[in-house]
């Protein structure tokens, strides 16, 4: 059997891991560096400098998780993670880590949690800016997150 009818059929029965490793071999035989590049990024990860496919672009939402409860009289006596419906909308997030990664995502989301990343000092710095004049006292009580879209995600790995 030749490498592409081994690779569709492998596409048909085995993991996704697999399946780029045979990929890869393909692009290979084939001298198709372009492919093997992409295959190798997906696999281990995108470098800082790398261009991101599209389909790694995940809408965000901004919550907060407030580090235990808030203290009384802010109106907030919440614990956990808290969205902020509508603060900022239309922004995504680049997805650099290898394919593992989003696996682990998918078991994750499976479970009926979310997928969360904490901002950045610059993008936690611009939020707590906007932020200020509406919760001044609070905003030392809570770390700001992003939240991944699930449904995003779902739609682009066709999970159901």
């Amino acid at each position: 059997m030749g490498l592409v009818n081994e690779l569709q059929e492998a596409a048909e029965r085995d993991d996704v891991l697999t399946v780029l490793r045979k990929a890869k071999r393909v692009s290979s035989k084939l001298g198709r560096r372009d492919i093997s590049d992409w295959l190798e990024h997906e696999q281990s990860g995108y470098p800082d400098a790398a261009a991101i496919p599209g389909y790694r672009q995940i809408p965000i939402s901004f919550c907060y998780n407030t580090n235990g409860y808030i203290p009384a009289g802010f109106g907030y006596l919440k614990s956990g993670i808290i969205p902020l419906p509508g603060l900022v909308q239309g922004c995504t997030r680049e997805v650099y880590q290898p394919i593992s990664t989003i696996l682990d995502w998918i078991e994750t989301m499976r479970a009926g949690r979310g997928i969360y990343e904490t901002l950045s000092r610059e993008a936690e710095g611009k939020l707590r800016g906007m932020l200020t004049s509406n919760w001044p006292e609070m905003l030392h009580h809570v770390t700001f997150m992003a939240q991944f879209d699930s449904s995003h995600i779902r739609a682009k790995c066709l999970l159901t």
